[in-house]
């Protein structure tokens, strides 16, 4: 499967009130792995339409004033926020620096998102709902998901804009002189700025702009920066927020130091595939050949069984407090000797402990190769891994379909879902989930293998 994003942009003659908006007016096609992306319904001919023609210099302006974030941050959930649902400010803030039609009111573009999933470019695109947008030409039609090489998608947006500021190299409006300025800044970067504005951008932060910044962030950030910065890192800059990044980065600080945790000093059971799948679905995948291989029984007796037989040792659980609010659960990494040990506030409920431990079980097994990882609520392709990792372990899907009848109604299921998180030690939501997923891909009892 390709995973290329292309932006097709060609002048399109149109008399415009603004002189940018003339010089730029274009036919601009997207595609992102070979899907159009703007496809969209005439009204006046009730055709479908591959082409938008708008002026290109505001979509242009929008990813050269969002560059650093649309490039390296993440998403903070699974998908970006749904059109239908109340976006909080932090959601809010999120679209503004990632959706394309934020790049102006008025402006006739898809609802296309791009964001940084630590391994590819997520590209997510929904369709319109009929009959909204009354003043617009159409709607968009269709929506999809794709992962986008990450350097493919940025040479794809640097074309872009190099597309368009070559149209406009000889207006002298102060709009278009700043846009080739800031372009410049942008291309003109040391490696030693490139890095410091890829961590500023996964945090979502804009690195030209450190007047709203918090006291320290801007040391923090410099200490941090690297070009190729260890995976602790890049999960924490993940996962922090600006208000907290200080104290949470000390906690993450001292818990490396006092646990002594270093890479893996033994090598995978079994390789991930990331890519041919999403995080969740790799780690399922993961979790699913390695019961088959172990011949583990179901329900799982302990996740510390499971490091054993894999040959990881006891996979040792250290509670390790005082982690100051936010979104990282716990740190995971290998001592000397081959330990492989986590560390952070143990959570209260049995169920909780087994899944944090399982997810645990996953960063130690298959991806702290080069150094430590964090445990964290972010949404990145390694933590969406370890979730799926751990609810398959815990939980398989296919056992979970085939214990509850489909007969069954609205009560009746939900005792099962409840009988069943009790069998298999684990929260409710994690069974519905399960099921759904089972429902949702036509799991039968004997899939996956």
């Amino acid at each position: 499967m390709s995973r290329s994003l292309s932006i097709s942009c060609e002048l399109a003659p149109q008399q415009a009130d603004d002189p940018l908006e003339q010089r730029t007016w274009a036919a601009v096609r997207i595609y992102a792995t070979e899907r159009c992306v703007t496809r969209w319904l005439d009204r006046a001919s009730h055709q479908e339409i591959d082409t938008v023609y708008i002026p290109a210099f505001p979509l242009a302006r929008w990813i050269v004033m969002n560059w650093w974030a649309l490039l390296n941050e993440p998403c903070r959930k699974e998908l970006p926020p749904s059109p239908q649902a109340l976006w909080t400010e932090r959601e809010q803030a999120w679209l503004q620096r990632h959706c394309l039609r934020s790049a102006e009111s008025g402006l006739f573009l898809p609802r296309l998102s791009i964001w940084n999933n630590g391994r590819f470019l997520g590209a997510n695109w929904v369709a319109d709902a009929d009959n909204s947008y009354l003043t617009m030409p159409g709607t968009f039609l269709y929506g999809s998901l794709a992962a986008i090489d990450v350097h493919e998608g940025e040479d794809a947006l640097r074309s872009f804009v190099g597309t368009v500021l070559r149209w406009i190299e000889d207006s002298d409006d102060p709009r278009a002189v700043r846009l080739r300025d800031n372009w410049q800044t942008i291309v003109n970067a040391d490696p030693e700025e490139v890095a410091f504005c890829q961590a500023a951008g996964r945090m979502g932060l804009d690195p030209y702009d450190m007047s709203s910044w918090s006291a320290g962030l801007v040391e923090l950030l410099e200490m941090l920066s690297a070009a190729n910065p260890p995976p602790i890192v890049t999960d924490f800059l993940s996962s922090a927020a600006a208000e907290d990044a200080t104290p949470l980065w000390n906690w993450v600080d001292q818990v490396q130091q006092a646990g002594k945790l270093g890479p893996a000093t033994k090598p995978p059971p079994l390789p991930l595939e990331p890519d041919v799948y999403a995080g969740g679905q790799a780690g399922v995948t993961a979790a699913h050949r390695l019961r088959q291989q172990l011949g583990i029984a179901t329900p799982l007796s302990s996740v510390e069984d499971v490091a054993n037989e894999i040959g990881l040792g006891p996979i040792v659980f250290e509670d390790y407090d005082h982690l100051p609010r936010g979104s990282i659960r716990a740190a995971v990494g290998w001592q000397a000797g081959g330990k492989a040990v986590v560390l952070g506030p143990k959570p209260s409920s049995t169920e909780s402990q087994r899944f944090l431990l399982a997810r645990a079980l996953f960063h130690a097994t298959f991806i702290c190769q080069r150094g430590a990882r964090l445990i964290t609520r972010s949404h990145d392709w390694d933590q969406q891994a370890s979730r799926g990792f751990a609810a398959e372990l815990l939980a398989p899907r296919a056992a979970l379909a085939a214990a509850i009848p489909a007969d069954l109604d609205e009560d009746e299921q939900a005792d099962a879902i409840s009988g069943l998180a009790e069998t298999y030690r684990v929260h409710p939501e994690l069974i519905r989930r399960q099921l759904q997923n089972a429902v949702r891909l036509g799991i039968q009892t004997d899939d996956l293998s």
